[in-house]
């Protein structure tokens, strides 16, 4: 099997003595793993790279020849945000996506995501018609959410922080739906108004004020930023991330799969701050 795409590094592992075993997460194939041979110039994790693949059956690991498009090493450093935004994401895909299983929104929102520190680029739009009117997120409270230890600042940080932050969240959100959990917050499940205000925790679906009060204590209530009606702010990630926990928790169980996020655990500590 021989195939030529461009790909993100999500992981890389010692094999052999001189020889390294990729995980990278491309563009037309999906997750795909090959052999790497050791040498100075080995493309960094979360590289963008163009990877050729070489293995003489399908079941068979393969060989990678890799060339770097671009290293975001830079970027990944002077973000916590970042780093642990794309750490979650990794784990995600080595948890739930099939090897040569393409997802091409979530590669190219993977790829937004890494360039979000270099051009300060808007918000993700509306990636998943289940959600509406997506709206920036620009965090101007967070000045100095680059000043964590160890990091260093970036021009205009509450700018591409919000925007690297909202992002990440929608990324999230798409992911769920890619694995089958997507949220559908378009209409009330009571009414069919689409005034939305809670969000059932066990099937996705949502549910007006005025309906769902009665089981307040067993529901989210929706960020309105997702419904275009705030911007976001750091309580509302929060409640975001908590509603991506539920489902993605949800989703493990139904495959017999423990595993705790670090990622996720950090991300929620370091937005609370």
């Amino acid at each position: 099997m021989r195939f030529e795409d461009t790909g993100i590094v999500i992981s890389i592992k010692k094999f052999q003595e001189r020889k390294l075993l990729y995980k990278i997460y491309t563009a037309q194939h999906g997750l795909v793993a090959g052999m790497v041979g050791k040498t100075k110039n080995n493309p960094q994790i979360f590289s963008n790279v163009k990877l050729h693949y070489n293995s003489r059956l399908d079941e068979h690991l393969g060989m990678l020849k890799l060339d770097i498009i671009k290293s975001y090493e830079a970027n990944i450093y002077s973000s916590k945000l970042l780093l642990y935004s794309l750490n979650l994401i990794s784990e995600l895909i080595n948890i739930f996506f099939k090897e040569k299983d393409p997802h091409p929104r979530i590669y190219n929102e993977i790829l937004e995501l890494l360039n979000t520190q270099d051009n300060s680029s808007p918000p993700l739009g509306r990636g998943n018609e289940s959600l509406r009117h997506l709206q920036d997120g620009k965090l101007d409270e967070w000045g100095g959410f680059n000043n964590a230890d160890n990091v260093t600042p970036t021009p205009n940080p509450s700018l591409r922080e919000g925007n690297l932050l909202h992002n990440s969240l929608i990324l999230y959100l798409n992911f769920l739906s890619d694995i089958g959990y997507g949220l559908d917050l378009t209409s009330c499940v009571y009414s069919g108004s689409d005034d939305v205000y809670y969000l059932s925790p066990k099937t996705g679906k949502a549910a007006c004020k005025q309906y769902g009060d009665v089981h307040a204590d067993k529901l989210f209530v929706i960020p309105q930023f997702l419904l275009g009606n705030t911007q976001l702010d750091k309580q509302q990630a929060i409640n975001t991330l908590n509603i991506f926990e539920n489902f993605i928790s949800n989703a493990l169980l139904h495959l017999g799969i423990e595993h705790k996020f670090d990622s996720l655990d950090k991300l929620k500590n370091l937005i609370s701050a």
